[in-house]
């Protein structure tokens, strides 16, 4: 009877969370507004998870934005409008690109300012070591020298 009892537990359970982790099946009126959702899931991230989008997460507010955003959609709102409501609501964080303001100005010109200081370290580099190879010429010793090697390796070359 024991057993009987415990595997009815184990069997409740399974199905118990079976039903918790079903994925959320959304119908829309247009195929247009289905596309348009996957888009703004993709584009805007959860505020509980950090760094997963909308569609990939499964946090209980994830969940109600998700509704939320369907039902903006289904309003006729624009994917703007959705994007912008949310933002005013969970800050710029809610999108992987945040708007370009004052606060995002480093963000945003960060890159574009090293990789200008990238480039030019390069070109001063490769002035720099273009000029030390332009001399070309050997002073008078560097060439006394050269010569001498050159004559010590003939001479032990003629001798074997």
């Amino acid at each position: 009877m024991t057993a009987l009892l415990r595997i009815f537990l184990l069997v409740t359970g399974l199905m118990a969370t079976s039903v918790a982790s079903a994925v959320e099946i959304q119908t829309f009126s247009s195929e247009e507004l289905r596309e348009r959702y996957l888009e703004l899931l993709d584009e805007l991230r959860c505020p509980q998870c950090q760094n997963q989008n909308l569609h990939d997460s499964d946090s209980p507010i994830a969940q109600d934005l998700r509704r939320t955003v369907v039902r903006m959609l289904e309003a006729g709102k624009t994917d703007k409008e959705i994007t912008d409501y949310l933002i005013d609501r969970y800050g710029d964080f809610i999108t992987y690109l945040p708007r370009f303001k004052k606060s995002t100005y480093l963000l945003w010109l960060s890159p574009a300012v090293l990789l200008l200081i990238a480039l030019v370290v390069v070109i001063l580099v490769v002035r720099r070591q273009r000029s030390r190879h332009s001399d070309g010429q050997l002073s008078e010793q560097e060439q006394q020298r050269l010569n001498a090697l050159l004559n010590g390796e003939t001479k032990d070359n003629s001798r074997s």
